[in-house]
C-alpha cells in the first residue's frame, strides 16, 4: 500500500506539474531511478511499435547505478554491450 506522506507528496507534486506531467513515481535510490527509467522508455517504445529505439545517452565513465541498464550507461562509450541497449557517450561539458 502507499505511504499517506508519499501520496501526500506525490499530491502536491503533481499540483504544481504541467498538465501532461502529473503522474508521479517515487523510488529509493538513484540508481533505482535511472533504471527504472530506462525500462520505462524500453517498454514505451516497444507498445509505440518502434523496438528498435533503444538509444540513450550516457556521460561516459559516469557513475549512474547497479542495475543492469544503469551500470551499462556507467561505462558508457559509443559501443554496444550486448544488453540490446545501444548508450552513446556524450561530449565533455564545459
Amino acid at each position: 500500500t502507499t505511504h499517506p506522506a508519499a501520496a501526500e507528496l506525490a499530491g502536491r507534486i503533481a499540483a504544481v506539474a504541467p498538465p501532461h506531467m502529473r503522474r508521479v513515481f517515487f523510488t529509493g535510490s538513484g540508481s533505482e531511478s535511472n533504471d527504472t527509467v530506462i525500462k520505462a522508455v524500453w517498454y514505451y517504445w516497444n507498445l509505440a511499435g518502434k523496438p528498435a529505439k533503444k538509444h540513450f545517452i550516457a556521460r561516459n565513465l559516469g557513475y549512474h547505478g547497479v542495475g543492469v541498464g544503469s551500470a551499462s550507461a556507467s561505462t558508457a562509450s559509443d559501443r554496444d554491450d550486448g544488453s540490446g541497449m545501444r548508450f552513446m557517450a556524450a561530449p565533455p561539458m564545459m
